[in-house]
């Protein structure tokens, strides 16, 4: 028979903490997928507007859950596209 202490540490303890491991993993992957999409707008590279509204497009493909929209990607496109115009920006 397990103490009082044994049965908190391996029923609950352990138990919660496996939890918080799997979430974290499971945020650094998300993250990362984010990166990937993201590397060349991310790095300051220069792209066309083509391959920049394909990528704010993703990542309002990956925000999304279910019908919620964390993100309107086009939105984010046409601010990104506007503001790399007015300011003359050549890498972005």
């Amino acid at each position: 028979m397990k103490s009082p202490q044994e049965s908190f540490r391996i029923d609950y303890f352990f138990y919660i903490v496996d939890k918080a491991i799997i979430s974290l993993q499971n945020r650094f992957e998300q993250f990362q997928i984010y990166k990937d999409i993201f590397y060349l707008v991310l790095k300051n590279k220069v792209i066309g507007y083509v391959l920049l509204k394909e990528k704010c497009l993703n990542i309002e493909k990956y925000l999304k859950h279910d019908n919620l929209l964390g993100l309107n990607g086009l939105d984010l496109f046409f601010r990104i596209k506007y503001l790399k115009e007015d300011y003359k920006i050549e890498k972005l």
